[in-house]
């Protein structure tokens, strides 16, 4: 199979995924959590990033280094079998 590695592990990696270019319906329905964040944690975000949001996405066993991203994150993790 082409998406395994030699290890037999899944390989499928996405990264910096624009929603707006790349899935409109669900970058709409995102538009609200913006104001909902600001006032349900009492904090400002800061200005919005042009190419944000943006997703990354894999079939699992992704990992990555300890880092600071210069934008605020929410991070969501979805797991499932089918």
């Amino acid at each position: 199979d082409e998406f395994r590695s030699t290890a037999g592990d899944p390989r499928f990696y996405a990264a910096s995924v624009p929603l707006a270019r790349d899935l409109p319906e669900f970058a709409e329905q995102l538009s609200p959590l913006r104001e909902a964040l600001e006032e349900a944690l009492h904090l400002s975000l800061g200005p919005p990033v042009p190419t944000a949001p943006v997703m990354y996405l894999g079939a699992g066993e992704q990992r990555t280094p300890l880092h600071c991203d210069p934008t605020e994150n929410i991070t969501l993790v979805l797991e499932d079998t089918k």
